[in-house]
C-alpha cells in the first residue's frame, strides 16, 4: 500500500482516460489481453482503469469540498465571536452566584478580586520604582535631556601655546649637556698636585656658540723650589746693578 498522501490525482485521471481511449481506438473488440498473468477482455480491462479514474475524481471533489468547508468555518468564527462572548457575559451576569448553574453552560465562576491593603499598595509602588531604576526606564522628558556629543572624525584641533611650549621643553628637544675633561696637572719636584677645573654646561640656544674654555688654576710651587728661586734672584743682584750703572753713564 502506498502511504504517500501527495498523490497527483489529475495525472491519474489523465493517464486512465488516455489508456481507455487508446484501447477503444486501436484494440479490436474480442481481442484477449493477458495482463499481470491474468486474461482480460477489452471491456474488463477498461473497467479496471475506470475504477482508478473514478476514485481520483472523488478525491479531487472531496478535497475541494473540504477546502470550501474550512473557508466557510473560518468566516463564520470571525463573524460570530463577538456574539458568543456577549452571550457568555449575559449568563455570567444572570447566574453569578450559582456555580453549579454556570457549570451547566460550560462556564466557571469568576473569583472576586480582593482589595489591596495600604501596606500592599505601598509595597507595590516601591517595587515598581525599584524595577524602573533597575531597568533604567526613563520618561520622554528624561530621554530628551540626554544628548550625546561627539567629535568630528579626521579633524584635529589646532595646537595651542601651552602645547607648543610643552613640546619645546620635552626631553627630546633639550640640548645635551657635556662636561669638559680635566687637564692633567703639571709635575713638580715634591709631587703632582691636581689642577682645579671649572666645568661649564652648554646652555641650549637657537644658534650654535663656541663652548667656554675651562679655566685652569696653576698649581702652587713647593717651598724648597721657592727658596732656590729666591737665592738665584739674590745672586743676580750685582749683575743687575752693574747693568743699570752702565746704562746711566751712557745716558749722561
Amino acid at each position: 500500500m502506498n502511504n504517500n498522501r501527495n498523490i497527483k490525482k489529475t495525472e491519474i485521471i489523465n493517464e486512465g482516460t488516455l489508456l481507455i481511449g487508446g484501447m477503444n481506438a486501436h484494440v479490436p473488440k474480442g481481442t484477449p489481453l493477458i495482463v499481470h498473468g491474468e486474461k482480460y477482455t477489452l471491456a474488463t480491462a477498461a473497467d479496471e482503469v475506470q475504477k482508478r479514474i473514478d476514485l481520483a475524481q472523488d478525491a479531487v471533489s472531496s478535497y475541494a469540498k473540504h477546502v470550501e468547508s474550512l473557508q466557510k468555518l473560518e468566516a463564520e468564527i470571525e463573524r460570530s465571536n463577538p456574539f458568543i462572548a456577549s452571550l457568555k457575559a449575559t449568563f455570567y451576569a444572570m447566574f453569578a452566584t450559582s456555580p453549579a448553574t454556570l457549570a451547566d453552560f460550560g462556564l466557571t465562576q469568576k473569583k472576586a478580586r480582593r482589595a489591596l491593603t495600604a501596606e500592599e499598595k505601598f509595597q507595590r509602588a516601591v517595587n515598581a520604582k525599584a524595577t524602573r531604576a533597575a531597568r533604567h526606564t526613563m520618561g520622554s522628558r528624561q530621554k530628551a535631556a540626554i544628548v550625546g556629543k561627539g567629535g568630528v572624525v579626521g579633524v584635529q584641533p589646532p595646537p595651542t601655546a601651552t602645547s607648543v611650549e610643552a613640546a619645546g621643553a620635552s626631553p627630546a628637544n633639550a640640548a645635551p649637556v657635556t662636561a669638559a675633561t680635566p687637564a692633567p696637572a703639571p709635575a713638580t719636584s715634591k709631587g703632582n698636585v691636581p689642577a682645579v677645573t671649572q666645568v661649564v654646561a652648554a646652555a641650549p640656544s637657537p644658534s650654535p656658540s663656541p663652548s667656554p674654555i675651562a679655566n685652569v688654576v696653576p698649581s702652587p710651587v713647593a717651598s724648597g723650589s721657592s727658596g732656590s728661586s729666591n737665592g738665584a734672584s739674590a745672586g743676580a743682584g750685582p749683575t743687575n746693578g752693574a747693568l743699570n750703572g752702565a746704562a746711566s753713564g751712557s745716558t749722561g
